[in-house]
């Protein structure tokens, strides 16, 4: 079943507009509004909590909290009771922190992965009641058991970027979430790698999966899009992902075109290598102001020396063929692409 909702971002708003922005859910019937805890912006579980109680009907979710900055037993603490206070309208969302903000606090933990996993593990078992004692790298707890147990734990969801991640998160977690800024092909790529982890796992279920896009309404939506991320230039998805193609994408003409007159901001084709000359031609002739072709352009460096002897005092001349063959792939596509004198 798909779910829809909407964000409250912490780095547009400050912690006392979050009453504002549940009120105007609410009213207007948003299902679900989504935070998250950044540092070193707002409170995760104060700012729950605040949101349930300003609200009846509209689910709150935490969409992450760093796990490293707090001990499990307390997270634990944290979900239950607001669980306790208002069932089934939460669902928490854990990470294993941005790096260097963990090294900030003294918190970074030399295995994320392990630490997501011993963190995840133990709290969903305090959650479902369970008397809990385990010595990990990360997670030491000696018959743990919350006094206030959920009658009904709610689902645990978490954070993944990598594919090491991604596959952890499906292994051990209730849900996944994808960071943001992500092409449809992206999204598409990730939650196969949740999948087949779960599936590998034996885990119950289907894996839920909250990605999150940009989007905005009405008048002027693009340029309060743009505005919204400071963007300098925009990123479209219109066929092409990042990676090798297995044959010729099909590129959607007609969205560039859109896009191209309502956009006001240069526009950005990345996956642009192995997309097919006639589709570049095309792009850059109905919208496309910029296109990120770096595999065509290595591509270009390895011909350069394979073409050439690399043997003998052949091999003096190697920079200099590898410098040729980027240049004749980035000619050849200035040409193509409408380019050449144009800087």
């Amino acid at each position: 079943m798909t779910r829809i909702g909407a964000v409250f971002n912490p780095y547009q708003h400050a912690p006392e507009e979050l009453r504002a922005a549940v009120q105007i859910s609410e009213t207007a019937g948003v299902p679900e509004l989504w935070l998250w805890e950044d540092c070193f912006r707002e409170s995760a579980y104060a700012s729950v909590a605040a949101a349930l109680a300003w609200s009846e009907n509209l689910r709150i979710g935490l969409g992450i909290a760093p796990l490293p900055l707090r001990n499990v037993a307390a997270t634990a603490m944290e979900i239950a009771t607001i669980e306790r206070m208002f069932p089934g309208r939460f669902y928490p969302g854990l990470g294993h922190g941005v790096q260097s903000w963990m090294a900030q606090v003294g918190a970074k933990p030399a295995s994320p992965l392990t630490l997501m996993r011993e963190q995840v593990t133990a709290l969903q078992a305090l959650l479902a009641g369970e008397e809990v004692t385990v010595l990990g790298r990360y997670v030491t707890l000696d018959a743990v058991r919350l006094d206030w147990p959920v009658q009904s734990a709610p689902p645990v969801y978490a954070a993944g970027q990598g594919p090491k991640t991604l596959a952890l998160t499906g292994e051990v977690a209730d849900g996944t979430i994808l960071v943001s800024g992500l092409t449809p092909n992206e999204v598409g790529e990730q939650i196969r790698v949740v999948r087949e982890a779960r599936q590998a796992s034996r885990q119950e279920g289907e894996a839920t999966i909250v990605a999150y896009i940009t989007a905005a309404f009405g008048d002027g939506a693009a340029e309060r899009g743009i505005a919204q991320h400071g963007a300098d230039t925009l990123a479209v998805s219109v066929g092409t992902s990042h990676g090798v193609y297995k044959g010729t994408p099909k590129i959607n003409f007609e969205l560039l075109e859109e896009l191209h007159k309502i956009v006001p901001a240069p526009l950005v084709i990345h996956g642009g290598s192995g997309t097919g000359e006639d589709n570049l031609y095309k792009m850059c002739r109905m919208g496309a102001n910029k296109l990120n072709i770096a595999n065509e352009l290595m591509q270009g460096c390895v011909k350069g020396v394979e073409t050439n002897d690399c043997t003998g005092f052949g091999a003096y001349g190697f920079f200099n063929y590898i410098h040729n063959g980027y240049k004749e792939v980035a000619a050849h596509m200035f040409d193509l692409c409408g380019a050449t004198g144009q800087a």
